[in-house]
């Protein structure tokens, strides 16, 4: 049987997942305020222009959704893993406590 080492720890697998999500979430907001000014330009911006910069940017708004759920999907999948690696490290702990000690190999 080969030797699996696990090279992080499940509890730092865990804070980054929590930090990254921190992060996007920031980003997420920043790009709401950015969409909020964007649409509010429609009062002193007015003609072909403006018209023209909001349907460029809600292409991109509709971009960096995709992006940012994309990121969320690896923070869900990171959650995942830190899961199983606990759930793996239980099973062996419990494997291991079952074992008789007073066996000479």
């Amino acid at each position: 049987m080969e030797q699996i080492r696990i090279k992080v720890e499940t509890a730092v697998l865990e804070a980054r997942a929590d930090a990254v999500e921190q992060k996007i979430k920031n980003v997420r907001q920043r790009f709401d305020k950015i969409g909020e000014t964007v649409a509010n330009s429609r009062s002193y911006w007015e003609g072909d222009a403006n018209d023209a910069h909001r349907r460029e940017y809600q292409e991109y708004q509709e971009e960096i959704a995709e992006a940012l759920s994309r990121f969320q999907e690896n923070v869900t999948d990171l959650r995942r893993i830190a899961g199983i690696y606990r759930e793996a490290d239980q099973a062996a702990n419990e494997l291991n406590h079952d074992l008789p000690a007073d066996i000479i190999l």
